[in-house]
């Protein structure tokens, strides 16, 4: 397995994102999440899961935001890499990994806070998935 995460900052530099390169998205749940049905398809692929607990290290220890950024309970942060998706809610306090498909939410379920691309040390070198 890979390691697809070193240091990566996410970064507000640019309104227009290349959904082919690395990206993040930040957005509020307007609805209780309580109501929203979880869908968890299959198991995780292993670079998703030898990765999971760095990112949230990372968020939830550190700030790889370049700019003043204060979550709140419900929002909720996609980080696009090149074939892995991570998908994480902050709660309590802190962010968590968030198993569901909160893209099939209804677009006045959701607000759309921000985005941006991400750079990240990886991304200068080829991966190699297993």
């Amino acid at each position: 397995m890979c390691n697809i995460i070193g240091e990566f900052k996410l970064c507000t530099c640019s309104k227009k994102i290349d959904k082919s390169k690395p990206y993040w998205v930040i957005e509020r749940l307007l609805v209780d999440e309580n109501e929203i049905y979880p869908v968890c398809i299959g198991m995780h692929a292993g670079e998703y899961l030898n990765n999971i607990d760095s990112i949230l290290d990372k968020l939830n220890n550190g700030n790889p935001f370049d700019f003043e950024y204060n979550p709140e309970s419900n929002d909720i942060l996609e980080l696009n890499f090149e074939e892995v998706v991570f998908n994480l809610i902050y709660r309590n306090g802190r962010w968590e990994d968030f198993c569901d498909d909160y893209e099939a939410l209804d677009k006045s379920e959701k607000k759309l806070l921000l985005k941006g691309k991400m750079e990240a040390d990886y991304l200068h070198k080829k991966l190699t998935f297993y």
